[in-house]
């Protein structure tokens, strides 16, 4: 046995059976139109662009996590941003409110520093003298 069925064969293997009068084919079906629920579908209409339909179903799986994430609902895909987002949250809430641990020091001092230069610079505009 040189090939199975459904094998794709060589243009060398087809030459070698031929000399031993086994003709390869090539069989495949062609759809015409299809009927389902009363409808009629010409065969351009069931022809699918597979790289569109890729993309499709990868914008629509996307789409579907961010709607996880914006609604708050819990699955595999979804719980790694969540977790994230909750995060970002949290340590934005305890910046503006200056609470003090390890994560928040560096930001709150940053954020002293800036409005402390800004309030002397408006102080030093109105006359007052700093030191």
């Amino acid at each position: 046995m040189v090939a199975k069925p459904g094998d794709v064969i060589s243009t060398k293997l087809a030459s070698l059976l031929s000399k031993l009068n086994i003709k390869p084919i090539e069989a495949g079906i062609v759809v015409n139109y299809a009927i389902a629920d009363k409808l009629v579908f010409a065969e351009k209409d069931l022809r699918i662009d597979l790289d569109e339909f890729k993309n499709e179903l990868s914008r629509s799986h996307n789409e579907s996590i961010a709607l996880a994430v914006e609604s708050s609902y819990f699955t595999q895909e979804s719980m790694r941003l969540l977790l994230s987002k909750a995060f970002k949250h949290a340590l934005s809430l305890a910046i503006e409110s200056n609470y003090l641990s390890k994560e928040t020091a560096g930001s709150i001092i940053s954020i002293s520093a800036m409005k402390a230069n800004n309030l002397a610079a408006q102080l030093k505009n109105k006359g007052y003298a700093i030191s």
